[in-house]
């Protein structure tokens, strides 16, 4: 038996919404009837071979479970970053540009105050005595930017 419906009808039986019948029809996906009626058995099959199946129809409880894998996903990042974290394996950006700004500045002031004492510390000495008075005050320089990093850092908590 034919059984003739409207489209408003036929949208009912499908799950969609009305624009999508309206859609489908002014398309040629479904098959207009006389007086705006579509026959339902022939619709749904017009339906079903020319129409793609939609995501945009995920239920709430679906949407709602991905939010919450994803939120749970999240957090067990932010657990294993901040582990990490305590016990020294990661160490903050900032913390770092940080401890390079400061052996920065200090590398560079006492480099500075190493050939203001250099003239002084030269005067009259041989080649290798030069080159030994050098070498112990760059050695100081790099002890010292060292030691200004070990501040610097973040301890370790293990």
């Amino acid at each position: 038996m034919i059984r003739m419906v409207k489209p408003a009808e036929l949208a009912r039986m499908l799950g969609v919404s009305k624009t999508a019948v309206s859609k489908a029809l002014k398309c040629g996906r479904i098959t207009l009837g006389d007086g705006g009626l579509v026959d339902a058995d022939v619709a749904l099959e017009q339906w079903k071979s020319n129409t793609r199946p939609s995501t945009a129809h995920v239920s709430r409880n679906q949407k709602y479970t991905a939010a919450r894998a994803r939120r749970e996903h999240a957090l067990a990042n932010i657990a294993e970053l901040r582990e990490r974290e305590l016990t020294g394996n990661l160490i903050r950006v900032d913390e770092v540009k940080n401890a390079a700004n400061e052996a920065g500045i200090i590398l560079r002031a006492r480099l500075q105050t190493v050939t203001d004492r250099l003239p002084a510390l030269l005067s009259g000495k041989t080649l290798e005595e030069t080159a030994a008075i050098i070498e112990v005050e760059l050695d100081g320089v790099l002890v010292e930017v060292a030691g200004a990093l070990d501040k610097a850092a973040p301890e370790s908590k293990c």
